[in-house]
């Protein structure tokens, strides 16, 4: 189940996080609560799948640490947040992308500073895809190097650092005691 697999990847992160860079470890948001978790949904008007619930459960997002190269998981809030901020822009006359909010699509799981995220398209489906939003709008579900599921997300930055390998260009290193991404 994608669930355990989240549970699993995210153990992984915190072993090696708290052994290898304990400052960026410590630095880790604590788990959503269901309140959290809830206001968020309520707030896009969807259920989370599992597989973001599993891990807001975990860590309430990674704050500003960046657990993938560049990119930084959302909270509950941020989740939310970054929704809204892409249905505004969608709004704008001059841009040509379209944000469903009746009936949600896609929800933000990353967020990078130049406003491009991961998210998790076919909500309703069996096991929500994963895919790349950048920040002019464009969205696309064609499999990456990222995987194509959140727990491949996790799984892909867990087995980089277990590994100090290279993941999307980046090599993770650490500096005292913070995780960091140094591009290749």
């Amino acid at each position: 189940m994608s669930s355990s697999r989240i549970t699993q990847a995210w153990s992984r992160i915190d072993t090696w996080l708290a052994e290898q860079a304990p400052v960026t470890f410590a630095s880790l948001p604590q788990p959503a609560t269901h309140e959290q978790i809830a206001s968020a949904e309520q707030q896009i008007g969807v259920t989370f799948p599992s597989d973001i619930y599993t891990s807001l459960r975990c860590h309430n997002g990674s704050g500003d640490v960046e657990i993938l190269p560049v990119h930084m998981l959302l909270s509950a809030e941020l989740i939310a947040t970054n929704f809204w901020v892409a249905v505004e822009i969608s709004r704008d006359p001059c841009t040509d992308t379209y944000v469903n909010t009746q009936s949600p699509e896609w929800i933000p799981i990353t967020g990078d500073a130049g406003g491009s995220h991961y998210v998790l398209g076919q909500l309703g489906g069996p096991q929500p895809r994963l895919g790349f939003r950048n920040e002019l709008g464009y969205l696309d579900f064609t499999q990456g190097v990222m995987g194509s599921c959140m727990s491949d997300l996790l799984e892909k930055a867990a087995d980089a650092l277990a590994a100090m390998a290279v993941l999307d260009d980046f090599r993770p290193v650490v500096v005292n005691g913070e995780l960091e991404w140094e591009i290749e």
